[in-house]
């Protein structure tokens, strides 16, 4: 799963609880789950092997963290466009997400 929020790193309202709660609810199903969610300030994580791709024509490598928290994988993406500590309060909030 991808989002922008979710409980217990980030969470701001609806997103972030559904994101917070689904995983342990699908846990008890015997559903792995790893939740993907932006690198905020102030998340530590360990840091793991940075993730390249191709954007735009040009090769990108962001750092990439993980957790686990009650059996549930996190994984935290560098993106530097999105090296805020809140992601609903900046200026360029809908370029950062599009």
């Amino acid at each position: 799963m991808a989002s922008v929020e979710a409980a217990p790193f980030m969470k701001v309202g609806g997103l972030g609880d559904v994101l917070g709660s689904l995983p342990q609810a699908l846990r008890k199903d015997n559903v792995a789950t790893t939740v993907y969610l932006p690198w905020y300030r102030g998340i530590e994580a360990p840091h793991i092997e940075p993730l390249s791709f191709l954007w735009a024509g040009k090769k990108e490598t962001i750092p990439v963290g993980r957790l686990e928290r009650g059996g549930i994988a996190y994984q935290f993406l560098g993106v530097p466009e999105l090296d805020i500590a809140h992601p609903y309060k900046q200026a360029n909030e809908f370029q950062s997400f599009s």
